[in-house]
């Protein structure tokens, strides 16, 4: 079980990420701006949940989401 709530994990943290960059595609930002956009996207709303939550935050106990 555990493991199926990793990949779920990972998966939605790459949703996340697809959902930022869609947002920003038609812009004309760089390809630097995409990634820091789809990492602040993908990182910054697990946080704040796991902040609001109270829990550890997520990317903290395991570095394979950044």
């Amino acid at each position: 079980m555990q493991d199926i709530n990793f990949w779920i994990g990972i998966v939605a943290t790459m949703a996340f990420a697809v959902t930022g960059v869609l947002a920003i595609a038609g812009c004309g930002v760089d390809l630097f701006g995409v990634l820091v956009l789809g990492l602040i996207t993908a990182i910054g709303g697990g946080t704040i949940r796991d902040i609001i939550l109270e829990v550890p935050v997520f990317w903290s106990e395991s570095q394979i989401y950044v």
